[in-house]
């Protein structure tokens, strides 16, 4: 564990203030759910959902990832952190933008203050990804878990160039489909893109560390990394051209296969493992697949419900 400990105090700093704002964050999720629970009995598409949603997956979610990640980032490429300051200026944009971006949704204004949040918004992800880019150059040797995180951090940001294309679609009304058909290119390139693919590559770092894994079949992973992003293209194409019928199966069942290869490399690092002794951190992994694992099962009946 001493391996993960931020050495240098700037670091230190900077990892314990994302975490603190995403625990505000998380607080004043808990709030707005309390002022929210008749919206959740109508259409997904509403104001107050918007702003929930927002602060769950970019307040509270992303911060901790972004705090995560520059903590972890030095022991997974094995280099130093590029830049605090740069880290710092990431998380005043970001941090300004989420605010300007939810209230303006919580209230449903549409305007320079929604479209100013969100273009603060990816200037703060540009600087982190930038951040992260920098630093992986740095590594004293390429690997796939740093194809997965800085892949992971293209995704984010296209993500977040969408979602502000989106505010500004708001008000003039320029993209050339349904505003609810980009919000689904949206959600599924934050969900598989951003948040599945930063998983898998931290993870399959990490486990292997922490059970002191003797067997690492890193085949699995690069076969993994190609196959969920060639499911995530597929869907994003097919669902922007609005063709979503037995082909979806398809696609998923990729993206699938693409996930099982990854469980398949956890499994052997479990296997292989010299730690047996399985402390609670492992625990919470092992109970994260398990949810993932009924996830998968879920899909298709969700799936069979779209194409409806």
């Amino acid at each position: 564990m001493n391996a993960i400990s931020p050495q240098h105090p700037s670091l230190l700093k900077l990892v314990v203030a994302h975490y603190l704002i995403s625990a505000f964050c998380f607080v004043a999720l808990a709030i707005m759910l309390l002022f929210a629970t008749d919206a959740f009995s109508g259409h997904y598409f509403q104001p107050k959902l918007l702003a929930i949603t927002h602060t769950a997956a970019l307040g509270w979610a992303t911060l901790i990832i972004f705090g995560a990640c520059y903590q972890l980032l030095p022991v997974i490429l094995e280099t130093e952190l590029y830049s605090y300051k740069l880290g710092w200026l990431s998380l005043l944009s970001f941090l300004i933008g989420l605010v300007l971006l939810v209230c303006s949704f919580w209230r449903f204004e549409p305007g320079l203050c929604m479209q100013a949040g969100s273009l603060l918004l990816v200037s703060g992800i540009l600087l982190f990804i930038l951040n992260t880019f920098f630093t992986a150059k740095h590594a004293k040797k390429a690997s796939i878990h740093q194809d997965f995180i800085i892949t992971a951090c293209i995704w984010l940001l296209a993500t977040a160039i969408l979602g502000s294309l989106l505010v500004f679609n708001f008000q003039y009304a320029f993209l050339p489909k349904d505003h609810l058909q980009f919000l689904k290119l949206h959600a599924h390139m934050g969900i598989v893109g951003w948040f599945l693919l930063l998983i898998v590559g931290v993870s399959s770092k990490l486990i292997p560390m922490f059970l002191v894994s003797t067997q690492l079949k890193t085949a699995f992973l690069s076969r993994c990394y190609y196959l969920i992003n060639a499911a995530l293209i597929l869907f994003l194409v097919d669902t922007y051209l609005n063709s979503l019928n037995i082909k979806t199966y398809i696609i998923a069942g990729i993206g699938l296969v693409g996930i099982f290869h990854w469980m398949a490399f956890v499994f052997t690092c479990f296997k292989s493992r010299m730690h047996k002794v399985l402390d609670t951190a492992i625990w919470h992994t092992l109970l994260s697949i398990s949810l993932l694992v009924a996830a998968i099962f879920v899909l298709p009946f969700i799936i069979y419900y779209q194409l409806q």
